[in-house]
């Protein structure tokens, strides 16, 4: 007998040669299991110590604190629901924990720290990048548009060029804790780090489940607003890349959580449309709720802010799409002369 709720159960074994009965009755309590969410400081500079912790999970609990990559465990214990750490050398380091109750639940966790020395640039744009990792994105062809199409963007600097965007790509899955995860922590791209940050995109590992496409909105809303370069100034983008799949949806959350991002100052909210999206059903949503400024356009016909690209799994599309998104200021490259003309031309 397996039993997976509780409550008062009575059990009753019948003997089928004599009929005779035993019964017996019990009271079953089940157990959660622990919350295994990881906070700590990212990006990070090297030599810095910094803590992580986990929310306590009662007396008797145990923690088992693992770190991968240029950083080293300086203190804590098994029984310490935090650690601190030390961030040796630029790089990204995987903290990790698995958490077991008295009760003998457990839980296991990770998040990815970027260590790196703070870059000199001002940024005029802040772009959060959200992928869609759930389980309707299962095609490897849908994923690897989303993986592939920003990973050439990042390494394009026409695309994206030097000191110009602070980039963060967070991934939402309904089998992450808390419905999403930050893949690439806030960073400025710059013509020194643009192969690290592409390749930790490339290293990005799927998750699966549900679409909580508004856990992946309030994510990056928390990871904006919280940068230096979070001003009325420079312009704050939210992207959203996503089937839609309507069945794994909710949609009044994220009309919800697109709303208090607004609220909160964010000044555009684009889309692509990956694999399975649907036109009109999908694109039409995105264009009535969610893109902003409303009504959302329809790229490539328009690129004016608040669109949506039915991208397929094209990532050259998805990199046009990124590129577009950026809209970075024309650029003249040229040797000027003594009559102030530009010899040679050139408009990056």
């Amino acid at each position: 007998v397996q039993i997976t709720d509780a409550g008062a159960y009575t059990l009753t074994v019948i003997d089928d040669d004599t009929g005779c009965t035993g019964t017996t009755s019990t009271v079953v309590e089940v157990f959660p299991d622990p919350d295994c969410t990881i906070t700590t400081t990212s990006p990070v500079v090297p030599g810095s110590t910094n803590t992580a912790s986990v929310p306590y999970a009662g007396t008797g609990a145990t923690y088992a604190w693992t770190i991968t990559g240029p950083g080293t465990i300086t203190s804590g214990t098994p029984y310490s629901n935090s650690i601190t750490w030390t961030a040796n050398s630029v790089g990204t380091i995987t903290i990790g924990v698995t958490i077991i109750t008295a009760n003998l639940c457990e839980s296991t966790c990770s998040i990815r720290v970027t260590v790196r020395i703070p870059s000199p640039c001002d940024p005029e744009i802040q772009l959060a990048v959200l992928i869609d990792g759930s389980s309707t994105m299962d095609d490897p062809g849908e994923w690897a548009t989303e993986i592939n199409g920003l990973y050439n963007a990042i390494l394009d600097p026409n695309c994206i060029p030097d000191c110009y965007v602070e980039l963060t790509v967070i991934q939402f899955a309904g089998d992450l804790a808390g419905g999403a995860r930050t893949e690439v922590s806030t960073i400025v791209i710059t013509d020194d780090n643009r192969w690290e940050v592409a390749q930790d995109v490339l290293d990005t590992a799927k998750s699966s489940g549900t679409t909580p496409m508004e856990a992946g909105i309030n994510r990056a809303m928390e990871v904006l607003s919280s940068s230096p370069y979070f001003n009325s100034v420079n312009k704050q983008i939210i992207n959203i890349s996503s089937d839609v799949q309507e069945n794994t949806l909710d949609r009044t959350a994220v009309e919800t959580a697109r709303d208090n991002a607004i609220t909160a100052g964010i000044d555009e909210i684009s889309a692509e449309g990956i694999g399975d999206f649907r036109i009109p059903e999908d694109q039409d949503w995105l264009t009535s709720e969610i893109l902003y400024p409303l009504p959302g356009n329809v790229a490539p016909d328009s690129w004016e802010p608040g669109w949506v690209y039915a991208v397929g799994t094209d990532a050259a599309k998805f990199k046009e799409a990124i590129c577009n998104k950026i809209s970075p200021p024309l650029r003249l490259v040229g040797d000027v002369n003594n009559d102030g003309n530009i010899n040679g031309l050139d408009l990056l």
